[in-house]
C-alpha cells in the first residue's frame, strides 16, 4: 500500500529517473569553444611588421656605410671613385685640396660618421635624425654621378634605351638606400617630438 504525503504530488518512477539525469549531458545544442570560434588575423602581425622593416632599413642602412665606408681606405676603391668624383660637381673640388686617396679617406670618414649617428637611434634620436639626414646628402651626392659621369649610359643591341654599365647599376641602388635614409630621418624627428614613454627605439 502506498502511503500518500499530505502536500506532496505522486511521482511515477520513469519521471523520477528522467529528472535525475543532469540536463547538460543532453544539450539541445553544442557550442564549440570560444577558442575555437578565433580567426587569425593577418593584420595583427603589422606593427610587429613594422618593427622588424625599420631595424631592416636602418641597420642595413649602416652596414652598408660602414663597409664601403671603410672600403674608402684602400688604394682600390680611390682609384675606382677617381672618375666619379673627378666629373662631379659637387665633390671635384676635393682633388684641388688633397690627392686622390686623400679625397677618398675624406669620403670614408663621412660615410662611417654618418653610419656611427644613425647606429646610435636607440641611445639619441637626435644623433640618429643628424645621420639619416646625412646619408640622404651622401646618396643624393652619389646618385648625381649617374648624370655627370661621362660614359656611364649605354646602348645595347636590341634594346631601345640606354642603360647604366656596371658602375651605373652600382650605383642605382643608392635609390633604395637614400630611401632608407629618408626614412630613418623621419622615424628619428617623429621621436624627438614623442613622449618618452610612448617611444619606442629601433
Amino acid at each position: 500500500m502506498t502511503t500518500q504525503r499530505r502536500g506532496v504530488t505522486p511521482v511515477c518512477p520513469e519521471e523520477a529517473l528522467a529528472n535525475a539525469v543532469p540536463p547538460d549531458l543532453f544539450p539541445d545544442s553544442v557550442e564549440a569553444p570560444a577558442a575555437a570560434h578565433a580567426r587569425f588575423d593577418p593584420a595583427a602581425l603589422a606593427p610587429a611588421l613594422d618593427v622588424a622593416g625599420g631595424a631592416v632599413l636602418r641597420y642595413g642602412l649602416v652596414a652598408i656605410l660602414v663597409l664601403f665606408g671603410a672600403f674608402k681606405f684602400t688604394a682600390v676603391e680611390a682609384a675606382g671613385i677617381e672618375p666619379l668624383v673627378r666629373h662631379s660637381p659637387l665633390l671635384s673640388w676635393l682633388y684641388a685640396l688633397t690627392s686622390v686617396r686623400g679625397a677618398s679617406d675624406v669620403i670614408g670618414v663621412i660615410e662611417l660618421l654618418v653610419a656611427a649617428l644613425i647606429a646610435a637611434r636607440r641611445f639619441s634620436p637626435r644623433a640618429a635624425a643628424a645621420g639619416s639626414i646625412g646619408a640622404v646628402a651622401v646618396f643624393v651626392a652619389t646618385l648625381t654621378f649617374l648624370v655627370s659621369t661621362p660614359g656611364i649610359w649605354v646602348m645595347v643591341p636590341g634594346f631601345p634605351v640606354a642603360v647604366p654599365n656596371a658602375t651605373g647599376a652600382f650605383l642605382v641602388k643608392d635609390v633604395f638606400l637614400l630611401g632608407a635614409a629618408l626614412w630613418s630621418a623621419g622615424e628619428a624627428l617623429r621621436a624627438i617630438h614623442r613622449p618618452k614613454a610612448t617611444a619606442t627605439p629601433a
